[in-house]
């Protein structure tokens, strides 16, 4: 029997530093992608300690969903 620590889940916080030449809305789309990549991240970690996690999955691709239509808003 191998006995490991629990693992601690600790979202770090996203700060996101305006660039010259950012508008609100460029500030505020590059902030909201930084932090669907650390959700995203932290519900992968879920799913890994627990594969039957209710909805680790949905949030998962939910946050997916968010940084696509974030890019695709960034190409146009």
């Amino acid at each position: 029997l191998t006995v490991r620590p629990a693992p601690v889940l600790v979202t770090a916080p996203v700060v996101t530093f305006a660039r010259r030449g950012d508008t609100a809305e460029t500030l505020a789309a590059r902030h909201l992608g930084s932090a669907a990549k650390a959700w995203r991240k932290e519900w992968r970690t879920v799913l890994e300690l627990d594969p039957q996690h209710a909805n680790a999955r949905r949030n998962i691709e939910q946050a997916e969903r968010l940084l696509k239509g974030l890019e695709e808003r960034r190409r146009k």
